[in-house]
C-alpha cells in the first residue's frame, strides 16, 4: 500500500454526490457530476475524487459485495 501523506489546502468549493452502492459505479457517478458541471457552465479545476466511508478494508470489501 502507498504511503499516506497529509497536506493542508485552501478552502475550496466542491461539487459532490452521495450514493450507496458498489464501487464499480464510481466512474459513472464522476461522469454524471462532470456532465452536471458542464451543463451549468461550472469550471472544473481539479481532478475528480471520491471518499469512501468504510473504516476498514474488510468493510469496503463486504460493502462491495452488496
Amino acid at each position: 500500500m502507498a504511503e499516506i501523506t497529509v497536506v493542508d489546502v485552501k478552502p475550496q468549493l466542491v461539487l459532490g454526490m452521495r450514493k450507496t452502492g458498489p464501487y464499480q459505479e464510481i466512474a459513472t457517478m464522476i461522469g454524471k457530476s462532470f456532465q452536471f458541471a458542464v451543463s451549468r457552465n461550472i469550471a472544473v479545476t481539479g481532478a475528480p475524487m471520491f471518499i469512501c466511508h468504510e473504516e476498514t478494508l474488510e468493510e469496503a470489501i463486504e460493502a462491495d459485495k452488496e
